[in-house]
């Protein structure tokens, strides 16, 4: 709303109305790849060796991430049209910078 209201003021409009809006989850997945870690020992007796080991296998995870969106198609009026609802462009502009303290 607050992205609607600049761009009508830029725009040189004072007012606007919400024509659509839409949501939507944009999903996506990363996996990251397993990994192995052996460690032993190895002991030798003359011409002979023995070696005793052990490997952990720690698998890939799958990280999933959901990235909503929104979107609204306005229509802008340079002044108030009869029959139209419409929001004040300086107006809700102002009260919303205040409301979430952005400058």
């Amino acid at each position: 709303m607050l992205r609607a209201a600049e761009l009508s003021l830029q725009h040189g409009f004072t007012c606007f109305a919400i024509l659509d809006e839409s949501n939507s989850v944009k999903t996506q997945s990363l996996s990251t790849p397993g990994y192995a870690y052996t460690t032993g020992s190895a002991y030798a007796n003359g011409n002979s060796a023995t070696y005793s080991g052990y490997t952990a296998y720690t698998p890939g995870q799958t990280y999933t991430f959901h990235k909503p969106r929104t979107g609204l198609m306005i229509r802008c009026f340079q002044t108030k049209p009869d029959g139209i609802f419409t929001l004040d462009a300086a107006f809700l502009s102002q009260a919303l910078k205040l409301k979430y303290h952005i400058r």
